[in-house]
């Protein structure tokens, strides 16, 4: 077993434990009652056989998104999201004092053999409270999502389809119809998938 995972068990854990996130291995996630999900994700990266060098990754994915990316798995099949269907995703990055290397690779974490355990377990647990945790919660509700795919504040947030459909999929539970579809007329012809819009067309009719 990695020392990474005794850092996970004594820091990380306990502070996502108390926020309502669910272990599993290296990886903890927390479900909306929507069906949405907020995953945080522990990838160590072997440097030497004595210092641990790892990154925090953080990614959210919608019960939308998560259908529209299995929209070929039969339903009873389909369980709940994965991490690996992720809507946005970015990192935890470090106090500068405990990255890897500031400038060049300034979102790893660094535990050296002369890295004070105590230390570095409290900025540890300090950035899952104070950064992770809270860009994830806020993330969870559906109109802070929304307004993050529109105007991004979160340094290098990532997704699997054009800003403007991942906009679509944050609102086509929750919008006004119309709304949805005069963003569906405003993708450029030819832009993402062929049965995007279809997809959606067919969500919106099922709607309750």
């Amino acid at each position: 077993m990695s020392y990474l995972d005794t850092l996970i068990r004594q820091y990380a854990a306990p502070e996502l434990r108390l926020a309502g996130f669910r272990r599993s291995g290296r990886s903890f996630r927390r479900a909306s009652d929507r069906g949405d999900v907020a995953f945080v994700a522990f990838a160590e990266f072997p440097l030497d056989p004595v210092t641990v060098t790892f990154g925090i990754e953080l990614a959210l994915t919608t019960r939308a998104h998560w259908e529209w990316i299995r929209r070929q798995t039969a339903p009873q099949y389909l369980g709940p999201p994965e991490h690996s269907g992720w809507l946005l995703r970015w990192s935890c990055p470090p106090p500068e004092q405990l990255a890897r290397d500031p400038e060049d690779d300034p979102e790893t974490w660094m535990f050296g053999p002369r890295t004070d355990e105590v230390g570095f377990g409290a900025q540890l647990a300090q950035a899952l409270r104070t950064t992770a945790v809270p860009q994830l919660l806020h993330l969870l509700d559906r109109g802070n999502l929304l307004e993050e795919c529109r105007t991004p504040r979160i340094a290098r947030m990532k997704g699997l389809a054009s800003p403007l459909e991942r906009q679509i999929i944050a609102m086509v539970d929750d919008a006004p119809v119309e709304v949805v579809e005069e963003a569906l007329r405003q993708r450029p012809e030819g832009e993402g998938h062929r049965d995007f819009a279809p997809w959606v067309r067919a969500r919106l009719a099922g709607r309750e």
